[in-house]
């Protein structure tokens, strides 16, 4: 499991959330936004969010609600297809 420490150069940069972790299909223990690394404390989830077959491409995604070590908020979606993450918002 990551350490929340330093991150590669490949995380550097403005970019989606790097989210870290033993299964795809968990939430993360860890991710990587705004230049640091945070830990999650709490991870509440997911909600599964897919199309009908008839609607045209697929989308499947599962949302996630994160809450750090100190107490920041982030709302995550896991796109299922690519297996990317992605920041949907922030809790204020």
């Amino acid at each position: 499991m990551p350490s929340c420490s330093e991150p590669s150069a490949s995380l550097l940069g403005d970019r989606p959330p790097v989210p870290t972790g033993d299964d795809p299909d968990t939430p993360p223990t860890c991710l990587w936004l705004h230049d640091r690394w945070h830990r999650v404390a709490h991870a509440y989830g997911p909600e599964r969010i897919e199309t009908a077959w008839w609607r045209g491409p697929t989308v499947r995604r599962d949302y996630y609600v994160v809450e750090t070590e100190s107490g920041e908020r982030f709302w995550l979606f896991h796109c299922r297809r690519d297996g990317c993450w992605f920041l949907h918002g922030i809790f204020a």
